[in-house]
């Protein structure tokens, strides 16, 4: 869980600006574009993971309700203002159609085809080793606020890649596993790989579109199914930890979102650098509750340690 964390707040200065090149990510610097601060990804992964460890025992009716009460909890517990330029705006950074369902009745099933579903449910990788029970978890945290085949999907592709990752086995073998079970294909040879990286940074480029200190962003590649898949593919071609945070925020687009699910895959496949993991608890310790500081150090310690 700390690997989506780490990307989610590295990530978090790029979202939706033109960054696609490695080279141009600076981890923790300050930079044009502002400041590193965790977003609504890290509140919302806090929120599923708290309730599942919570309720790990629990029936899926109840581990389905109290991942929603979580949410909702979890929502007002942190009043998030969008920055830009380190400036801080009127902008709420949760997407409006989820800002609606969780202000309001959440045992009501919404719709949406979004990436906030995969994106929170990276914790479920650590808690459970049986594949067939993770996905099935999954579903139960993802239904609820959205309620689609391609956000379930995407969202049980990331915690499907989280868990493999965790077994350390070789790459080509989760990226068949992940076509078989999902349809996501990444092409192995060099070449190919090349194309394909290109063609993604090609997309975020043509879908771009931000308003910049304006009242509203118009988000339009958010779609589940496009982030998931870049941020796999962020992992499947990275060479560590910091190479593959690198890399999905190279990726343009939804830097944030995307860092912070490649980043919970490759905590399970690499070790995150010590240094990175003190930048990153500093930058909590600034504006995070005592009580999640304390809960993301005791899950870290007790379901993440090697």
């Amino acid at each position: 869980m700390l690997g989506a964390i780490i990307g989610d707040i590295v990530g978090s200065p790029y979202e939706f600006f033109k960054v696609y090149r490695r080279s141009e990510v600076k981890p923790f610097e300050r930079t044009i574009h502002g400041s590193c601060r965790f977003t609504d990804d890290t509140v919302m992964t806090l929120a599923v993971a708290r309730a599942l460890v919570n309720n790990l025992n629990e029936t899926d009716a109840i581990i389905e309700e109290e991942v929603a009460r979580s949410l909702q909890t979890y929502y007002l517990k942190y009043p998030l203002k969008k920055k830009i330029f380190n400036v801080e705006t009127n902008m709420d950074p949760y997407g409006k159609g989820f800002k609606r369902w969780v202000a309001g009745d959440v045992s009501q099933y919404r719709e949406a085809k979004t990436n906030g579903a995969a994106m929170r449910v990276t914790s479920i990788g650590w808690l459970y080793n049986d594949l067939e029970r993770a996905l099935q978890v999954t579903e139960l945290t993802v239904k609820r606020s959205h309620n689609s085949k391609e956000a379930i999907a995407s969202a049980q592709a990331i915690v499907m890649a989280v868990l493999l990752a965790r077994q350390k086995l070789d790459k080509t073998v989760i990226a068949k596993h992940l076509e078989l079970k999902f349809g996501y294909i990444f092409p192995i040879n060099k070449d190919e790989l090349k194309f394909e990286v290109g063609k993604i940074r090609s997309e975020n480029k043509k879908h771009r579109k931000i308003a910049l200190f304006k009242e509203r962003y118009n988000f339009i590649d958010c779609d589940s199914h496009s982030t998931a898949r870049n941020a796999i593919y962020a992992f499947l071609i990275s060479e560590n930890f910091e190479d593959c945070i690198k890399t999905a925020i190279s990726f343009g687009g939804d830097s944030d979102t995307i860092a912070c699910m490649a980043g919970a895959i490759a905590e399970a496949y690499y070790s995150i650098p010590a240094e990175w993991e003190r930048n990153a608890m500093n930058i909590l310790e600034e504006s995070c509750k005592s009580d999640d500081i304390v809960f993301i150090n005791d899950f870290h310690k007790r379901f993440c340690a090697v």
